[in-house]
C-alpha cells in the first residue's frame, strides 16, 4: 500500500529531473565580424570615444 502511494510521486520526480537533461546537439562554429571593420562600428567608436570607457549603465 505504501509503495502504491509513493510510485506516482517517484515517477513525477523522475520525469521532472529528466526534463532538465539535454541532448548534446552538434553545432556549427560561427564567426563574428570585427566591429571596427564596418562603417557602423567606426561610427559607434567615434561616438563612444568621448565617454572614456563608460558603458552608460550605473
Amino acid at each position: 500500500m505504501r509503495f502504491q502511494r509513493a510510485l506516482p510521486l517517484l515517477l513525477a520526480l523522475l520525469l521532472g529531473l529528466n526534463g532538465c537533461a539535454s541532448v548534446s546537439i552538434p553545432r556549427e562554429t560561427s564567426q563574428a565580424l570585427p566591429a571596427s571593420d564596418s562603417a557602423f562600428g567606426r561610427s559607434v567608436a567615434r561616438q563612444a570615444a568621448p565617454h572614456d570607457g563608460r558603458s552608460g549603465f550605473r
